[in-house]
């Protein structure tokens, strides 16, 4: 019993010692070494130095420069619709018609007291000639032909009278004939035949003249004394005296696109209190093509470009090289030893892909464009430089556009 307990000790031992011995050769076994990762290849370029301007932009609705609520301006029944909805109608094109069976009754009877009251005017006159006669040989008493004298000017305004009548009647109807009262796109009938119409109450239709095209926006009150203080340094035509130009562009425009010019034709003569802004408006050129569209439509969402001084020197770099933190903006950089940092940016207007970078950047700082997601501050990178990237149209003209900035600068950069 002895023996057994003795080899089953042994064997307890042996598997402890084994143990010991697979944890002290693990532990002498040498450490893998650690491969260094080259730096991480990033793209950088240094700004552009472009002439730029100082511009504002703001959001606002297309409306049509005239804009009629076609009403009758006579009762009656509807008799007929000349037009159809939606389509382009020029000034004096019938639209509808009411039943003028009673207002042609009521010219004939103007017109029977018209004839009335001429023959009636016609006899007195004649009368008044006669008693002259008898008054000048003492015949006739001057009482009776102070009545015919009141007699004939009464006959004259009855007679002025029954015209004015006709004239009315006249004009009762020819508003049974409802005609356009200007050219433009007419909308769908909001009465049909055989409804009452009341006069100068029941809307008939809507008509909207597109061109030109309006298009009113609200401008804050910081830029309103912005513009206040360019007029009194003789740097800004007023809008009030001068044709401001300005530019628009349309839902279907890319965010640096501003295709359509006009001029702003408006400006409000108070800052609304409640919104802290002022109206504006603007007006663009909106002909009718050859297959019977326009450019742009009343209500469309429009954004608009005001140019406020005119070109200085200034650094701009690619739209996508620009990162948000909070709503503030910055780019990374790499600096004379390959390493990355964080540049917090005031940014400007964005120009045909190119941000204008107010405050925060050098023209010799060089700007990772590609592969900003991956780098951080602080990082080692490797860096590879090329030109600013810009957009195709910006690179075809940039020749053509080059020449000297104020300062004597190059456009080059």
């Amino acid at each position: 019993m002895h023996g057994s307990i003795h080899s089953r000790s042994i064997r307890q031992y042996g598997w402890f010692g084994l143990s010991v011995f697979v944890i002290g050769v693990a532990g002498c076994k040498p450490e893998a070494s650690v491969v260094k990762l080259p730096p991480m290849a990033v793209t950088v370029a240094t700004p552009l130095k472009r002439p730029v301007f100082e511009t504002v932009q703001f959001s606002g609705r297309t409306d049509g420069s005239e804009f009629v609520d076609v009403r009758a301006r006579v009762s009656g029944y509807l008799l007929k619709i000349h037009f159809r909805p939606g389509t382009f109608v020029i000034e004096g094109d019938p639209l509808f018609e009411i039943d003028d069976r009673p207002y042609a009754i009521a010219l004939e009877q103007a017109e029977g007291e018209n004839d009335r009251t001429d023959a009636r005017l016609k006899r007195v006159n004649l009368e008044l000639q006669r008693a002259e006669g008898l008054l000048a040989k003492k015949v006739m008493a001057t009482e009776d032909y102070d009545r015919m004298v009141g007699d004939k000017n009464e006959a004259e305004a009855s007679s002025r009278s029954a015209k004015a009548a006709v004239e009315r009647a006249k004009l009762d109807l020819s508003w049974t004939k409802i005609n356009s009262p200007i050219t433009g796109l007419v909308s769908r009938e909001l009465i049909t035949a055989g409804n009452l119409v009341t006069a100068d109450q029941t809307r008939l239709t809507t008509l909207v003249c597109q061109d030109p095209m309006y298009v009113y926006f609200d401008i804050d009150e910081k830029t309103v004394l912005r513009i206040l203080q360019l007029i009194r340094e003789g740097r800004f035509k007023s809008a009030r005296e001068n044709k401001v130009p300005i530019r628009m562009a349309l839902g279907n425009d890319s965010a640096d696109e501003f295709p359509y010019e006009g001029y702003v034709n408006f400006v409000d003569n108070r800052l609304d209190p409640n919104s802290g802004t002022m109206r504006i408006r603007a007006t663009f050129e909106n002909p009718m093509q050859q297959n019977s569209s326009v450019k742009f439509a009343s209500g469309m969402f429009a954004r608009v470009k005001l140019e406020l001084t005119g070109p200085y020197t200034g650094l701009l770099i690619t739209e996508r090289a620009l990162m948000a933190d909070q709503g503030q903006k910055f780019v990374y950089i790499v600096n004379d030893k390959d390493e990355v940092e964080r540049r917090d940016l005031r940014i400007g207007n964005l120009e045909n892909g190119l941000r204008e970078i107010s405050a925060g950047l050098n023209e010799t700082d060089r700007v990772v464009v590609n592969g900003v997601q991956r780098v951080r501050p602080g990082i080692t990178v490797q860096p590879k430089e090329i030109p600013q990237p810009e957009h195709p149209k910006l690179k075809s003209t940039a020749s053509k556009e080059a020449g000297p900035l104020p300062g004597g600068q190059s456009s080059g950069g």
